[in-house]
């Protein structure tokens, strides 16, 4: 069983252990028979009823005529006995009677509670296991396919990467190249580093300074593009080496905000 499986029966085990009886509630269900119970009050009950019965009977005794002394104590005891019967009945076997049954009763709710909570305890950690299970099942499948994504990414950008024709992710927003293929340093002579150490000034530095207000116009058509849309042109493009040379762009839009193009496909091939 895992920890946070512990912490959540423990929780559990607690929240239905607040839903059963509570002490006070315990007291009203099992109730001692007033105060009988107390062993001190019983013999000073008994001592008393004893004593007053024996002083009536040897009262009531001694103005009959003399009796045999065997005939005077047989009648002592019988009229003892039969007057603290019912006082000792009364007074003690009953409320102990009474008392018995009150606690048989509170001990077999008490039982009963404890099994309901057992089960119901039971009952919850199964829900958690199977939950946990489920969890698990959802981990796994989440890393399965987090797995696959990674794996597909890692084999498109090979692909990529392996193809002859210059590859680039243009941000209008940002206005600068966030993704180049290894084949810029073949089409134009700059290695991928070089592109994005220019920042703001890639359009400028790679293509003709004369044709910078055609960049603009190329910008208004991507604004124009639907999204997957091809947008094909020529652009002159300036090599490493200070060479200019014209090249077909293809661009493709990849996203859009409110509308508007914000991430732009673009693959470069040689015109001539």
């Amino acid at each position: 069983m895992t920890e946070r499986t512990f912490h959540y029966l423990k929780k559990d085990v607690s929240k239905m252990k607040n839903e059963t009886a509570t002490p006070s509630e315990y007291q009203h269900t099992y109730r001692p028979a007033r105060n009988y119970s107390n062993p001190y009050r019983l013999f000073v009950l008994t001592a008393l009823s004893t004593f007053i019965a024996e002083f009536f009977i040897m009262y009531f005794l001694s103005v009959l005529p003399a009796l045999p002394l065997f005939t005077e104590a047989f009648l002592d005891g019988l009229f003892l006995t039969g007057l603290l019967f019912p006082l000792l009945y009364w007074m003690m076997l009953r409320p102990m009677l009474h008392h018995m049954e009150e606690r048989k009763r509170a001990e077999d709710e008490l039982q009963k509670m404890n099994e309901d909570l057992e089960d119901r305890v039971r009952a919850r950690t199964e829900e958690i296991r199977q939950k946990n299970r489920q969890l698990e099942h959802e981990v796994e499948e989440r890393k399965r396919a987090q797995k696959t994504a990674q794996e597909s990414e890692a084999f498109l950008l090979r692909i990529i990467e392996t193809m002859p024709e210059m590859m680039f992710v243009y941000d209008l927003n940002k206005s600068r190249c966030i993704f180049v293929n290894g084949s810029v340093e073949d089409v134009l002579g700059y290695k991928p580093e070089d592109i994005y150490l220019m920042g703001k000034d890639f359009p400028r530095k790679i293509l003709n300074t004369r044709n910078f207000s055609s960049l603009t116009g190329i910008g208004n058509k991507y604004c124009q593009a639907q999204e997957n849309g091809v947008l094909a042109c020529t652009v002159p493009m300036t090599h490493a080496d200070g060479a200019v040379q014209e090249y077909m762009i293809r661009m493709i839009v990849l996203s859009q905000e409110e509308e508007v193009p914000r991430l732009v496909l673009c693959t470069v091939t040689d015109h001539s």
